[in-house]
């Protein structure tokens, strides 16, 4: 397994405690580092069976499908995408970040980019991903 942090690669590093950005930030480096390339294809796919993601230490990715309502009255009316990350776990100054599909597909490619920069005999595990962004 490859652990590497790809925080800087993918988004010039991450500001804790100013980055209004920095659940997602987190979180996509938690996928990275752990190599969960077909979990984060099922959450960026619409109408896929699994609408999040989580793990340690205590992060999350959800995804609203458009239209649906239940369950997500609390979420910003343009918002697809949540990230969050427990502050008892990790402490961010914005440890919640909603935003829409175009935006989270910009960090989700920022994200791959890095990785493949770094493990360019891994493209083929991260080509589907990529894939369901573009369509």
């Amino acid at each position: 397994m490859i652990n590497t942090d790809y925080l800087y690669d993918a988004f010039n590093g991450l500001e804790p405690h100013k980055d209004k950005d920095a659940a997602i930030k987190f979180c996509l480096n938690a996928v990275l580092m752990d190599c969960r390339f077909a979990d984060l294809e099922t959450v960026m796919r619409d109408g896929a069976d699994i609408g999040g993601m989580e793990g340690p230490p205590g992060w999350i990715i959800e995804r609203c499908d458009e239209g649906a309502t239940k369950g997500y009255e609390d979420w910003p009316e343009s918002a697809r995408f949540r990230a969050f990350v427990d502050p008892e776990s990790y402490e961010l100054a914005y440890p919640e970040f909603f935003c829409d599909k175009p935006t989270v597909e910009q960090y989700v490619r920022a994200a791959i980019r890095a990785y493949c920069n770094r493990h360019p005999e891994r493209n083929k595990e991260t080509a589907l991903i990529l894939q369901t962004l573009s369509r």
